[in-house]
């Protein structure tokens, strides 16, 4: 489950944010709504929406690429091994016989592997669809118009039942033991929630809606480029500055 944190990375609270409001007399109180299965985690394992799915584009349509190839199946491979417990079978093997494996504070630190790799992915996935112009490709092509009309359906049908969403979160930190010492929180938790999930689809299908209009040639390559590296830069930065303390 907490793989959806890479698209959402508020699926389960989250471990550090501030909070300022009626409830704090508008004075900002540092507060952990996390409620996952990881109890030392401070933030979400997040590398951005728009990075997380332009790397599974270029894993789809460029799997011939031995780079490409060679990085997915390294990521797969660095993520069940941060699933630690969950799976015993390659994580025993590694902390009981692998020298200095057993110094790692949580196993989920190996995701840091996929942290540096994605953004990679991410850049083949974009010389991908910047090549489709001169080099056709009907299913790179068609997995592009794919996945905007997904974006873009997911984003209308969250904005249509939004209480509905926002009701089934709420359940589901209240059900939590987290949620049952921070009940006044609800509201707070849910609306992080629900704007990180209206920026995935909102950003996804920006750009790969874009995508399909440089395709048409309706929009130029450097055009594209620039909303996919601002719209990267303002999810991260609204994601980090919602845990960074500063001294």
């Amino acid at each position: 489950g907490e793989i959806a944190t890479f698209i959402v990375p508020s699926f389960y609270g989250f471990g550090n944010t501030f909070y300022k409001g009626p409830l704090s007399n508008n004075q900002e109180v540092s507060v952990n709504t996390y409620f996952g299965q990881m109890p030392f985690v401070d933030v979400a394992m997040y590398m951005g929406v728009l990075v997380f799915f332009l790397a599974l584009y270029a894993v789809l349509t460029c799997w011939k690429d031995n780079l490409v190839r060679y990085l997915a199946i390294l990521n797969v491979f660095a993520l069940l091994l941060s699933f630690g417990g969950n799976v015993p079978i390659l994580f025993d093997l590694f902390f009981y016989y692998f020298p200095y494996f057993d110094k790692f504070r949580v196993p989920s630190m190996i995701l840091v592997i996929l942290q540096m790799h994605f953004p990679i992915l991410a850049a083949i996935g974009l010389k991908k669809i910047l090549s489709l112009r001169e080099e056709k490709d009907a299913f790179a092509e068609n997995i592009l118009k794919y996945a905007a009309y997904s974006f873009g359906g997911l984003l209308l049908l969250t904005l249509v039942l939004n209480s509905a969403v926002s009701s089934w979160f709420i359940e589901r930190f209240a059900a939590s033991k987290q949620g049952q010492q921070l009940k006044v929180l609800n509201d707070y938790v849910a609306e992080m929630f629900t704007g990180d999930l209206y920026f995935a689809f909102f950003a996804s299908a920006a750009v790969f809606f874009a995508a399909l209009v440089y395709l048409r040639h309706k929009l130029s390559g450097s055009v594209l480029l620039i909303i996919a590296i601002v719209l990267t830069t303002i999810d991260l930065m609204r994601v980090d500055a919602r845990g960074a303390k500063y001294q």
